[in-house]
């Protein structure tokens, strides 16, 4: 089968239309992986990223046209959804022979749901979506394939989940010369050095933090890249592509400090600087020190609020102590920080709002981000 993998345009999301384009910061790394395993295995794809090229729907499907593919997927977050229903039903009208598979998690969480509203859908994949997409692009029967749920004959049908990937060393390295990382601006993040994409070193994370949908897509087992492979990567950032700077987006990259701490020796060699996320609960001086000698020049850290119950209710499994001392020894080592916030939890209060912007001026990150707490399926 001909392939086209589409992230989706900017145009209308649950909270109305978006007045101003604002380019997207990173290209959908789950799309370049797919297309790196369909091209490993002699599958023709292209990647259209109607966000980064800020198209219409119906430039969209001009450029569906143009590529004529039998198969089509499309990447589904929640406030993105309804911009991704629309396209899909405008596929099914210009170009009905193509089946059409929606994946991310948004779908991932309510698959049979999606296939019984949206008739614009054929099938959903759940979860990672490398082998399970190339399963399907490959015609093998749906029945016999694992992780995906199907209309057929007018029923619908959920087929066992996938086991999640092992070792993703296996995993060929995401098909980035399929688009123009030009397109793509992170207007904090490329003070470092522009231009400026992402990777991960790991996928899974084993907090349970209710608003993330991380587990529901790779679950809560940390599956780490080996440091050769990560560096390999890297390496071709640099050389081939010209890179300046590199966002790790791995859920919580310093779960695991001895990963995180070789991960920084490597990098200190590159001397190229990089930003990652991390948990208050890991934060030690030591394992701070040598992040910052491997050339981290910023920790995402997701605080979240500044009142102990709430970061119970959110089963953010910190304390406000902890984040308090983890932001003095980042300070320590004069390591920047973006500091992330959420108001509206179900139990918020005027005054646990007041705790949390108190805590965020005693903090002082170098960057906040403020949140409304949103309830996503």
């Amino acid at each position: 089968m001909k392939v086209t993998l589409i992230s989706p345009p900017s145009l209308n999301s649950v909270y109305g239309r978006i007045q101003k384009y604002i380019p997207p910061t990173a290209p959908s790394l789950g799309l370049l992986y797919i297309a790196a395993v369909l091209e490993k295995n002699k599958i023709p794809v292209n990647i259209l990223d109607g966000y980064a090229n800020n198209y219409s729907i119906e430039e969209c499907i001009m450029e569906l046209k143009k590529h004529k593919p039998d198969l089509i997927g499309i990447t589904t977050i929640t406030p993105m959804f309804g911009t991704v229903v629309q396209l899909a039903k405008e596929i099914k009208e210009h170009l009905a022979d193509a089946i059409v598979v929606a994946g991310g998690p948004h779908v991932t969480a309510i698959p049979e749901a999606t296939l019984k509203n949206f008739e614009c859908f054929d099938i959903i994949v759940v979860g990672e979506g490398e082998y399970t997409f190339l399963d399907v692009a490959q015609g093998r029967t749906l029945e016999d394939i694992k992780g995906i749920a199907y209309r057929k004959n007018g029923s619908i049908h959920t087929n066992p989940l996938r086991n999640m990937i092992e070792n993703l060393d296996e995993l060929p390295f995401p098909a980035r010369h399929l688009i123009d990382l030009n397109k793509y601006s992170h207007a904090l993040f490329e003070c470092y050095g522009k231009p400026i994409t992402t990777t991960i070193t790991s996928r899974g994370c084993p907090y349970q933090c209710t608003f993330c949908a991380s587990q529901l897509t790779f679950g809560r087992k940390v599956r780490y890249r080996s440091p050769e492979n990560v560096m390999e990567e890297v390496d071709l950032l640099i050389n081939k592509y010209g890179i300046k700077s590199i966002e790790l987006r791995d859920d919580t990259f310093t779960g695991n400090p001895y990963h995180a701490t070789k991960l920084a020796k490597e990098m200190k060699k590159r001397r190229i600087p990089w930003v990652a996320n991390a948990n208050v609960n890991n934060i030690t001086d030591n394992l701070t020190r040598e992040l910052k000698e491997g050339g981290c020049v910023l920790l995402m850290v997701g605080v979240e609020s500044g009142d102990d119950d709430i970061l119970k209710e959110l089963k953010k499994g910190i304390t406000v102590k902890k984040i308090t001392t983890a932001f003095e020894i980042m300070h320590k080592y004069s390591m920047e920080t973006l500091a992330f916030f959420i108001f509206g939890s179900p139990s918020e209060t005027k005054e646990t709002a007041r705790k949390t912007i108190n805590l965020a001026k005693r903090i002082n990150p170098t960057f906040v981000e403020f949140f409304i707490l949103n309830p996503f399926p």
